[in-house]
């Protein structure tokens, strides 16, 4: 995020609070609203008020905003990382038209067309989105038993999958 944004953010909570004399997370939010809203027309992401989402416990709530690609793909979907690429950042950028900077390449091999392969595109996209959604889930729920198991008191030496490494010694 830039640091230009952020000071903008900044400024206007001081602004607010001067105004209000509050420092309420309702006054704060319009503040937030505005920060998210820049950044992601930065990244070219469409922001949503009030998106309802279902928690890993299946409650279903409405947060304050949400930022989604135009492509209304869900948050979880941008979440999921192969190394440190988004899945869906890969196949959008493998299959977008690209012109070769060499004028003899482009006129004789400068053949394809986005168009020739949209459905198979749109098709590799929705399969890959519900697999890094599934994905995420996943992890979200392993993320949360860890730190159930954490808050109990069981380290991951207590986990029945850590298979513990005992050292022979000779005496």
């Amino acid at each position: 995020m830039s640091q230009l944004l952020i000071n903008d953010y900044l400024k206007q909570l001081d602004i607010i609070k001067r105004a209000s004399g509050s420092q309420r997370e309702t006054i704060v939010r319009v503040a937030f609203k505005d920060l998210l809203k820049a950044w992601g027309k930065q990244q070219g992401l469409i922001f949503l008020a009030e998106y309802p989402l279902k928690t890993a416990t299946k409650t279903n709530i409405a947060v304050d905003g949400a930022l989604l690609h135009e492509l209304r793909m869900p948050p979880a979907a941008w979440r999921h990382k192969l190394g440190n690429r988004c899945a869906l950042d890969w196949v959008l950028d493998q299959y977008k038209e690209k012109k070769p900077k060499d004028p003899t390449i482009r006129a004789q091999f400068d053949s394809y067309r986005f168009a020739d392969y949209k459905d198979k595109v749109i098709d590799l996209l929705a399969r890959v989105t519900t697999v890094s959604v599934e994905t995420m889930k996943v992890v979200d729920a392993m993320k949360a038993l860890s730190r159930k198991r954490e808050a109990a008191g069981a380290g991951w030496n207590h986990h029945p999958f850590v298979i513990r490494h005992s050292r022979m010694t000779n005496n």
